[in-house]
């Protein structure tokens, strides 16, 4: 005699067997991995792009890089007048956006090319790099190298190194067209060895005891307006 299994449901809903009967199969379990919050996971494992390699667009602003066979990297302009540096203002090293924005803003003000030595303490395409621009880098000329002495390879015209413990003041140099204001970063300044070859043509600017030191954007203006008053022998206007 043919014995068979019965099913009933009991008054929960869910499912039970007789007595004797064979055991249910286990309803198969939900696949891991397949929901939206596991393809969120697997993109962001992904190895993400190195940012210095690839173009940023300029169109509102925003620097844009374009990198040579040296490995420097070049401002692009985006609805930018082209124009033939008067000064090379070299930043060495920088660690806040903000102030180089700022710089920036000041070197298209005058005129000037702007330089950035790494290791950079933000990304050139940093949100507060561009907010203290706002949209003067597309009017910007600027390039950025990847150590100091690939600096003195491609602009090998007179340095200016702005330090505090120089012997001279900035209004005592003579400065020229084409000449190198230097820079260094916020808490360090410029590294002795780049002082030690340039004892020379260091200079500082005066400032009262009680005064650690100056903001470097503004140490920047106060070194590239001196500039432009002796080589065009007027700071009314930089259109001529």
């Amino acid at each position: 005699m043919r014995s068979s299994v019965s099913i009933r449901g009991s008054s929960t809903g869910s499912r039970c067997r007789e007595p004797g009967a064979e055991p249910l199969a286990k309803p198969r379990a939900k696949a891991r991995g397949r929901g939206r919050g596991a393809r969120r996971i697997r993109r962001s494992a992904r190895p993400r792009p190195d940012r210095r390699r690839i173009p940023v667009d300029c169109s509102r602003g925003r620097p844009s890089l374009t990198r040579r066979l040296d490995g420097a990297e070049i401002g692009c302009y985006c609805k930018g007048v082209e124009y033939e540096p008067v000064l090379h203002v070299v930043l060495h090293q920088p660690e806040i956006p903000q102030n180089t924005g700022n710089i920036g803003r000041t070197c298209v003000a005058v005129g000037a090319k702007l330089w950035l030595v790494r290791p950079l303490g933000f990304r050139i395409d940093a949100k507060q790099l561009r907010r203290a621009g706002l949209d003067y880098w597309r009017h910007l000329e600027w390039e950025v190298v990847e150590h100091w002495d690939a600096l003195t390879e491609r602009l090998p015209g007179r340095r200016w190194c702005f330090s505090k413990s120089a012997p001279r003041s900035h209004t005592h140099a003579d400065y020229a067209r084409g000449d190198v204001l230097v820079f260094g970063c916020e808490t360090a300044g410029l590294p002795e060895s780049i002082l030690r070859t340039h004892g020379g043509s260091t200079v500082r600017i005066p400032m009262r005891n009680a005064a650690r030191s100056l903001n470097l954007s503004s140490a920047a203006a106060i070194g590239v307006y001196e500039a432009m008053r002796q080589i065009t022998g007027t700071t009314d206007d930089f259109n001529t």
